[in-house]
């Protein structure tokens, strides 16, 4: 509340929470209690990110999983009927 008074708006819980050493998480759930008693007014704030996962990061390195395919193909001078007898796959390819 020291804060509230002082500054008269907190910009960002997140960035409060950190700034006094206190879980983000209470800080919102004090923040909610304040709104619901009608003692401040709340505005949300979204914060994306964007996180690759494993197996983004894989094809990030290896290429998708039709660019592993294609890329024997075109390197390999028998093509797709040497992939077709290593694969031991019957394909269609048109």
């Amino acid at each position: 509340m020291s804060t509230l008074h002082k500054d008269g708006q907190v910009q960002d819980t997140g960035d409060f929470a950190q700034t006094i050493g206190v879980d983000h998480q209470a800080v919102v759930g004090v923040m909610k209690s304040l709104e619901a008693a009608e003692m401040i007014i709340c505005e949300a704030i979204d914060h994306f990110k964007w996180v690759l996962t494993p197996e983004a990061k894989e094809y990030l390195g290896k290429g998708s999983p039709e660019a592993q395919v294609r890329l024997p193909l075109h390197s390999d001078s028998r093509g797709i009927d040497s992939m077709k007898r290593r694969s031991n796959v019957n394909m269609l390819c048109m």
